[in-house]
């Protein structure tokens, strides 16, 4: 079974002294993973993403099968 699982990682931040704000780059990062059930979906990505230079994960992390998805 496929999976579809996305998670957003705050891939920099910067506080810009002038204006008195953050700046904030982020990505989100979306994997098509086979597996089993959901749990185990989640755990390889959290494994495919661990190179991912990051700061941080902005939680939770989203996971749904790929086969609900809606076709247009």
């Amino acid at each position: 079974m496929y999976w579809l699982v996305y998670q957003q990682l705050i891939e920099k931040e910067t506080f810009d002294q002038l204006s008195g704000s953050y700046k904030i780059q982020a990505g989100v990062y979306i994997r098509k993973v086979k597996a089993d059930s959901e749990a185990e979906a989640i755990g390889k990505f959290i494994i495919d993403t661990t190179g991912v230079p990051h700061i941080k994960r902005v939680e939770p992390i989203t996971c749904f099968e790929f086969d609900r998805l809606k076709t247009i």
